[in-house]
């Protein structure tokens, strides 16, 4: 059998002993509605093009464990995360398989690995032992000449210890009560209650040397498969803080700029929707009509100009139209706490203006002299 057809039996176990424990835990909070809906209404609340999922597709089940379910917040978290961080590591195996791209028998041994663990985790002891077998397999396929990667905690602590808070984290900022609530009522699971920004969970898969062996085929497509993932969690984001995410998940500093310009290119040449501002958007939310914005306190690792104009201009649009008439002041400082910040530097109202622009041209926010107000009253938004 091809690698690929190995990691074809490593999916094929978790997608067939998944269903049963993301039913133990979730059937007791949904009164008899089947999850999947679960992922239909986080897009419809993301504005994203709603889907319909399946229990038995191992894409939907590792989501479902993996993303915030609105009012049930991480049902599937443990107190160390280490469930959210395994199951957030089989999604890119998954991708990756789902595509066809080439593996290797590193590849089948880690994703065997992180299987074995996380059946560990949740008391499955079939899955655990047929895993296993699966990674003794691989172990006894690689070669004495193959050096592994780093180990995966060294890695990981490199990471961590990179990672740097927002450039101004204060969490004494929280959005209003008014700009954390949506207006509709087509999410009746998830209530009404306005998805916060999540960053992705940092995932190691691997180390520099996959960064190293640019551009040769086997190397982009691991980096094109996070870059999806990273995309899809994040989206619309930074093409600079999408490489700075790249970087950490194969355990390289923040600040890289050759990298990263590798890395960039890699994006671009994806095939997702990428604006003037540089940011890239999830290939089933239209940026021309997408009406959300995702509101964090101060605490939360998104830096306030890393936010794409267009969530700025939403968060405006939804303030004017609460308030009347307001102040240009008391509006700006509204906004900016949208998303968990007070001081109105330069750098701050420049972004500020580039959502506010962005948002005048729908018609639904506009200036007059130091007042702000929207003009088609309520936003509407959903």
């Amino acid at each position: 059998m091809s690698t690929n057809a190995v990691l074809g039996t490593v999916v094929d176990l978790l997608s067939s002993r998944l269903p049963a424990y993301i039913e133990s835990v979730l059937n007791p909070l949904l009164g008899g509605v089947e999850w999947p809906v679960l992922l239909t209404e986080l897009d419809r609340a993301k504005g994203k093009i709603p889907k319909t999922y399946s229990a038995t597709d191992l894409q939907a089940q590792l989501r479902v464990m993996t993303e915030r379910l609105g009012p049930f917040q991480y049902p599937f978290s443990d107190p160390t995360r280490q469930i959210l961080t395994l199951a957030s590591e089989l999604r890119v195996t998954r991708n990756r398989w789902a595509h066809n791209e080439s593996s290797d028998w590193f590849d089948v041994f880690r994703a065997a690995d992180t299987a074995f663990r996380l059946f560990s985790f949740i008391d499955d002891s079939s899955g655990r032992d047929r895993a296993e077998e699966i990674r003794g397999r691989a172990l006894l396929e690689l070669t004495s000449a193959l050096t592994l990667p780093g180990s995966e905690e060294s890695v990981r602590r490199d990471a961590e210890r990179d990672a740097e808070s927002p450039d101004d984290a204060d969490p004494t900022i929280v959005p209003a009560d008014s700009m954390t609530h949506r207006t509709n009522s087509d999410t009746p699971l998830l209530g009404n209650d306005r998805l916060p920004f999540e960053p992705w969970t940092v995932t190691v898969i691997g180390d520099r040397s996959v960064l190293d062996a640019l551009p040769k085929k086997w190397a982009k497509e691991r980096v094109r498969a996070l870059i999806a993932e990273i995309v899809d969690a994040e989206g619309p984001i930074l093409d600079d803080r999408l490489a700075t995410l790249v970087l950490r998940s194969f355990g390289m500093e923040r600040t890289a700029p050759a990298r990263k310009k590798k890395i960039i290119y890699q994006a671009s040449v994806s095939g997702f929707h990428i604006d003037k501002a540089k940011f890239l958007w999830p290939s089933d939310i239209d940026p021309e009509n997408w009406s959300e914005f995702r509101p964090n306190d101060g605490t939360v690792d998104r830096p306030f100009t890393e936010i794409s104009p267009r969530e700025v201009g939403n968060a405006a649009i939804e303030v004017a139209a609460q308030n009347g008439r307001i102040a240009r002041s008391e509006f700006d400082a509204q906004v900016l706490a949208t998303f968990g910040r007070r001081r109105r530097s330069k750098a701050f109202l420049k972004h500020l203006e580039a959502g506010y622009d962005l948002a005048g041209t729908s018609g639904r926010l506009a200036f007059d002299s130091e007042v702000a107000w929207n003009p088609a009253g309520r936003s509407g938004q959903g």
